[in-house]
């Protein structure tokens, strides 16, 4: 019985997050936990660790302590002002292959947002594998989700994010989960 139990528990610390193996590879994601996923970790709110900034020209950080939070002190955002184009914050992730995931994220946006997508794409050709679209979401945080079948080849890109308007719009998002769904 304790060899048992023992295994279990290596094996429940090998799956439980290392926010410095995450910080590590940056925006290369290594396990379906979600790394930062209350965006409480960064230290300057210039950056958003272990997330990647990239697609899309706007701006993208953490509001530190202002309020909008979800839970806890922190959220991430993204805020356009001019542009017309896709803006997102990703995460890579590795999830078990032939299991069901879902991933699950707290976000609130300006009415101007009508564009708006939450999903996951296969990380090797970009390909959208599951996601919600969504409207304005300004009467307060929405949690939004999607169910995808992990398929071989099990690597993932988890987003968030929209098409910016032309105009002021801005997205804030918090509490960003996998699990698995038995």
């Amino acid at each position: 019985m304790r060899a048992v139990l023992a295994a279990g528990l290596a094996l429940a610390a090998s799956l439980a997050p290392n926010p410095a193996a995450a910080a590590a590879h940056g925006c290369q994601g290594w396990m379906m936990y979600m790394v930062n996923s209350d965006f409480e970790a960064s230290a300057d709110g210039s950056a958003v660790p272990a997330w990647c900034t990239g697609e899309g020209p706007d701006a993208k950080g953490v509001d530190r302590g202002v309020g909008w939070s979800y839970a806890g002190a922190n959220n991430a955002y993204i805020e356009a002002t001019t542009t017309s184009r896709w803006n997102a914050l990703t995460q890579h992730i590795v999830v078990p292959r032939d299991d069901t995931i879902e991933l699950a994220a707290y976000v609130r946006t300006s009415s101007s947002v009508t564009a708006g997508y939450f999903g996951v794409r296969h990380k090797a050709t970009g390909a959208v594998h599951r996601e919600v679209r969504f409207g304005p979401l300004n009467v307060g945080y929405q949690r939004l989700s999607v169910r995808f079948p992990s398929e071989a080849g099990n690597d993932y890109t988890a987003f968030v994010g929209y098409w910016s308007p032309g105009g002021f719009s801005w997205l804030v998002v918090d509490e960003v989960t996998t699990r698995l769904v038995r």
